[in-house]
């Protein structure tokens, strides 16, 4: 092999490996940023007392086209989220102390071009109150909430 053409083959093989993989009649990089419509609802729990939001809830989404991370905002609580090239995407487990409760939070869903769908996993640790002196007891709830949500 010349030296001409092994620079032709080492300008090819750099030029690929710059470019990110993109499966055969994929559509492109993925853009999902923009403001969606969601509408929750709540299907599973192991206490009560947890319900759903009524109505619409304006959801906010940044990305940037191709980039592997987004924020996504419901009632001013953002979500760091890892999404893939096929739309799937998986928040960061958040946790939030309110009084004496202590929320987890975590998203899981899927993006495609003018929707998404997740699911949303809520658990809560609470104190009960102490009927008798003694070790305090806690509660633990865990609720699953469906999202849907339509790109406005």
């Amino acid at each position: 092999m010349t030296i001409r053409r092994m620079g032709v083959a080492l300008a090819l093989v750099a030029g690929c490996m710059k470019r990110p993989y993109e499966p055969a009649g994929g559509t492109g990089a993925l853009h999902v940023a923009g403001i969606y419509a969601m509408q929750e609802e709540l299907y599973s729990g192991n206490c009560p007392g947890a319900s759903a939001r009524k109505g619409l809830t304006r959801v906010e989404v940044k990305h940037e086209t191709g980039a592997s991370m987004l924020k996504l905002t419901v009632d001013a609580q953002p979500f760091d989220a890892y999404i893939r090239k096929d739309g799937s995407f998986e928040s960061k487990p958040l946790t939030i102390s309110r009084q004496q409760t202590t929320y987890t939070t975590s998203l899981n869903g899927r993006f495609t071009d003018s929707s998404f769908f997740a699911r949303l996993n809520v658990s809560t640790t609470a104190p009960l109150p102490l009927a008798r002196p003694g070790l305090a007891e806690t509660r633990i709830c865990n609720y699953q909430f469906r999202w849907a949500a339509k790109k406005m």
